[in-house]
C-alpha cells in the first residue's frame, strides 16, 4: 500500500488531502498539534521516519497581525520553517541511503510571492520556504537523488487560519478565508500536482497576475508599488 505523511492534518487543507489520500489508497499518517479522529499528536516537527511516497509539510499559522516593527513571533516562523527544515532532517538521509525516491510537498502561501499588510512573519517565512524547496530541489539533484520536491502556493482557502486572531485586520482576514476556495478544491490541486511532478503548485491560478508585474517592477531598481486589488486594499485600510 502506498504511504503518505501530512502535517496539520486535523483541519483545513491538511484535513482535506488526508481524506483525498485515503480515498486515492493511501495509508496515512496525519499529525497535527490537535487532536481528532485519526491524528497523532505531535508537532509538526516531530514526524515519524518511514519510506512515504509521499510527504506532505503543511501545517502553518499567521500569528498576531502587526506591522514589521513590532515584536515577532517565534512560533511562526517554527511551525512554517523550522519543523519543516527539522522534517528533512528526518527523512531525507534515510531516503537518500535507501535510494527512495518519493515527494516532498511543502505548503507555502501567495503571501511567499506577494507581500501581505502586518503578517511579516507569515509573508517571510512563506517566502524562506519557498527558497528552502528550491534549494532542497538542486542539491538532491546534484547528489544524484530522483526525490520530488513540489510547493504549493494557495491563497484564501477555507481554513481555521485566523482562528485566535483579534483585531480589525483579524475580522477582515477572517472574512477572506471564509469565503475562499473549498479545501477539496485545493487539496485536489496540490495532489494532482504533485503525481504530476510540478515543483510550484499554484492551485489559485487568477490570484498569480499580480506576481510577474511585481517582479518586473523590483528588477529594475525601484521602490516597488504597493500590492493592490479588492482584498489588498481592503487589508491595507484595516487597523492591526
Amino acid at each position: 500500500m502506498k504511504k503518505a505523511l501530512v502535517t496539520g492534518g486535523a483541519s483545513g487543507i491538511g484535513a482535506a488531502l488526508v481524506e483525498l489520500l485515503r480515498a486515492e489508497g493511501y495509508e496515512v499518517t496525519a499529525l497535527d498539534r490537535t487532536p481528532g479522529p485519526g491524528i497523532h499528536v505531535a508537532d509538526a516537527a516531530d514526524v515519524p521516519y518511514d519510506l512515504y511516497d509521499l510527504v506532505f509539510l503543511n501545517a502553518g499559522i499567521i500569528g498576531q497581525p502587526g506591522p514589521a516593527w513590532a515584536a515577532g513571533d517565534d512560533a511562526v516562523w517554527w511551525v512554517n520553517w523550522q519543523a519543516p527544515r527539522r522534517a528533512l532532517q528526518i527523512l531525507i538521509p534515510g531516503w537518500l541511503a535507501a535510494g527512495h525516491a518519493g515527494r516532498i510537498v511543502f505548503t507555502a502561501s501567495l503571501a511567499a510571492l506577494i507581500p501581505m499588510p502586518f503578517s511579516t512573519d507569515y509573508c517571510a517565512s512563506k517566502a524562506a520556504l519557498l527558497s528552502l524547496a528550491e534549494t532542497l530541489l538542486h542539491e538532491l539533484r546534484a547528489a544524484g537523488s530522483a526525490i520530488g520536491v513540489s510547493i504549493a502556493i494557495p491563497s484564501f482557502t477555507q481554513s481555521n487560519l485566523a482562528i485566535g486572531l483579534s483585531g480589525e485586520f483579524a475580522a477582515q482576514f477572517k472574512d477572506f478565508v471564509d469565503r475562499g476556495a473549498p479545501t477539496a478544491d485545493v487539496a485536489r490541486a496540490i495532489y494532482d500536482g504533485a503525481l504530476g511532478g510540478q515543483f510550484l503548485i499554484v492551485t489559485h491560478p487568477q490570484s498569480m497576475e499580480g506576481v510577474v508585474p511585481r517582479l518586473e517592477s523590483l528588477l529594475t531598481g525601484a521602490e516597488p508599488a504597493r500590492p493592490s486589488g479588492r482584498r489588498m486594499d481592503a487589508l491595507f485600510q484595516t487597523k492591526y
